[in-house]
Order: structure tokens, then sequence, then C-alpha cells
């Protein structure tokens, strides 16, 4: 829905919550993180972002980054309209992301060049390697 929204990051141990404006993730910025262990769910700086205006239908670039110091590791983010988490609040969930595919071009002569690391999927979400 368009409004306000709200990320809460849960990690063991050092994590951060990266968004974008759009589907790039140039514009990205750092909303909320986490030095160390960090119970289910925050509500307060640094591991709660601040209120997003988010457009219902628009696709935005979102990238969690975490750093295993030893012992268990979990990594959770969250989102809501409220601001308010809870501990039975969930994660966001695998089927509401999509996985994001760098934008590729074809030259003049309709050849596409891939490095070494690139991958294309097709319509079926068969990798094609090069």
């Amino acid at each position: 829905m368009t409004g306000d929204h709200y990320f809460a990051l849960t990690s063991d141990d050092y994590s951060e919550l990266w968004l974008s404006p759009n589907v790039s993730p140039a514009g990205a910025v750092r909303i909320a993180y986490v030095n160390g262990t960090q119970g289910k769910w925050p509500n307060g700086a640094p591991q709660r972002s601040g209120a997003i205006p988010l457009v219902a239908g628009q696709l935005y670039y979102i990238e969690g980054r975490q750093k295993e110091g030893g012992g268990g590791d979990y990594f959770g983010a969250a989102v809501n309209n409220t601001g308010t988490f809870v501990s039975t609040d969930p994660v966001i969930q695998g089927v509401q992301l999509t996985p994001y595919a760098r934008p590729f071009v074809v030259n003049a002569g309709g050849i596409l060049t891939l490095g070494a690391s690139d991958q294309i999927f097709d319509t079926t979400g068969v990798t094609l390697n090069a």
C-alpha cells in the first residue's frame, strides 16, 4: 500500500539493511543496522528505520548484509506501516522478493557479451551462463 513504511532488522551478529528509492542499487542507502546480536524485533534506531514513503506497485531494490562473528547465526527483516514491531511479526518472505538482475545491453550487432560471473535467466528460470 502507498504510504509510510518502517523496516526492522534482527540478526546474529552484524548486519545492515539497504533500500533504494527505485529498482536501481545505485541509489540504495543504509536504513537499519545491527552491531552484534539483536533480538526480534527492535523498536528503535539503529535497528529500525524511520518512516520511508513507498508507492504501491512500484518495485524497490532492497539488500540485506550480514557478517557472522561466531556461534549461531540468523538474519531477518520485517516491514509494516505502524512503526511498532512485536516479537510475533513475520520476517519478509522470499516469495515477496524478486531476484535482482543487473541490466545488460546488446550491442548494435545483436550480440550480448557476458563476463565470467554474469548470469541470465530465461523465462522458465533456467540459468544461462557465459
